[in-house]
């Protein structure tokens, strides 16, 4: 199966399939609304999908510039419900790491809901604060990735 890597705006013809697929697979199953701010996110970010061999969006993630925390913020990895355990969230939390990291951020964060830290911890992130329970019952912890200095 050969899946190909790219990178995206709100713009790209693509794009609206990377919310609807964050939508099915993210937003809706975790009962989460969208930020007020969410087509500004959504403009500041980097996304990246995942194709298959029809040139089918299968999976994307987004990483979020967040100047305040002095990070980029890897955010909403989803990959198509058909196309799981096939490696593509692994290729795209590596694409997204070597771009921040290519891009000179010291340190990538994250928000990790339970039952996800562990594949999150292989990349080399670390649990940085307490779990923080959702309106929506969700549980996340921030986790954060730190580059060593060039």
């Amino acid at each position: 199966m050969a899946i190909t890597y790219r990178l995206m705006t709100t713009t790209h013809p693509l794009y609206p399939k990377c919310v609807r697929l964050r939508r099915n697979r993210f937003w809706e199953p975790m009962r989460i609304m969208t930020s007020v701010h969410f087509d500004k996110e959504e403009r500041e970010s980097l996304i990246f999908g995942a194709l298959n061999g029809t040139r089918t969006l299968v999976g994307c993630v987004l990483l979020t510039p967040e100047p305040e925390n002095d990070w980029i913020r890897l955010r909403q990895l989803v990959v198509d419900e058909n196309y799981t355990h096939k490696g593509i969230a692994t290729q795209l939390v590596q694409l997204a790491m070597e771009t921040a990291y290519f891009q000179d951020y010291r340190k990538i964060a994250l928000y990790a809901f339970e039952g996800i830290t562990e594949f999150f911890e292989k990349f080399g992130f670390q649990i940085q604060s307490g779990w923080y329970t959702h309106a929506n019952g969700m549980r996340s912890v921030l986790m954060i990735k730190e580059y060593p200095k060039r």
